[in-house]
């Protein structure tokens, strides 16, 4: 599967902050960036889940649960069908 650019993912989606994760528990030890983004339409979700490095996710405040933000793991390696 082809994998995101960061090039690419500026292009579809508007984010706010990103972080590096290198967590030894994350999927087959893979680093990856998380990036917060405004809301996702769904034409944006189905082209992002058809890269083989990417996963989606939501982010909920803990103290303010109505603030919530869409989450884009973008993988280092492609992650599906391995």
């Amino acid at each position: 599967m082809k994998k995101l650019s960061f090039n690419q993912l500026i292009n579809m989606v508007r984010y706010h902050r990103f972080e590096r994760v290198t967590a030894r528990n994350s999927k087959n030890g893979t680093p990856y960036y998380v990036f917060f983004c405004d809301k996702l339409d769904g034409e944006a979700r189905e082209k992002l889940l058809s890269y083989g490095n990417v996963e989606l996710g939501r982010a909920v405040s803990q103290y303010a649960p109505e603030q919530k933000k869409a989450v884009v793991f973008v993988y280092d390696k492609n992650i599906k069908g391995v």
